[in-house]
């Protein structure tokens, strides 16, 4: 079994984005151990580039998160999407998401 490496992805903001990066991931013969918003866990590849991941997910409308700060806001945007998914509708209105940060 290779090295497991983690790759992170701008703008997947539902689970048919999880959906479409398993395609596009499995299209390129990677193997997957994970994907969830924000990031996927993949087996190391000596055929498949991290350019050819980009282009890719470039595709379907997804960036990767080269460096730490583009990592760090997605984190931030992929977290406060989950917690705003698990609030009742009629009770968003009540909540000030600066305060959750």
């Amino acid at each position: 079994m290779g090295k497991s490496i983690v790759i992170h992805i701008r703008d997947m903001c539902c689970s048919r984005c999880i959906e479409a990066v398993i395609q596009e991931l499995k299209f390129l013969g990677l193997k997957i151990h994970n994907v969830k918003l924000g990031e996927a866990v993949i087996e190391e590849s000596k055929k498949v580039s991290t350019t050819d991941i980009e282009k890719s997910l470039n595709k379907r409308g997804f960036q990767l998160a080269m460096n730490k700060k583009e990592q760090l806001i997605e984190l931030i945007k992929t977290s406060i999407w989950e917690l705003i998914q698990h609030i009742p509708n009629d009770e968003i209105a009540i909540y000030n998401i600066s305060e959750l940060l």
